[in-house]
């Protein structure tokens, strides 16, 4: 188990990536802080949603969050 952990905290700590809490249920932000999980995205993918979705003023929060709730939405 400790193994495992130490390779997340490597992970995580990595310079490539940006880490996002994501809310695996409804996107209230009661949810948001109750329910969270742990996403690991490349920096190369997080540029290329930015580019994609012609936002790249915004925080990569704001870009992320705003493709999930189309996703949820069917859009």
């Amino acid at each position: 188990m400790e193994n495992k952990q130490a390779i997340v905290d490597a992970i995580s700590t990595n310079d490539k990536y940006e880490k996002y809490e994501l809310d695996a249920n409804a996107p209230t932000k009661k949810n948001m802080a109750k329910n969270r999980t742990m996403v690991l995205l490349d920096r190369t993918v997080v540029n290329r949603l930015c580019c994609c979705k012609k936002k790249i003023g915004n925080t990569y929060n704001s870009v992320i969050s705003n493709l999930l709730d189309k996703y949820e939405n069917g859009d």
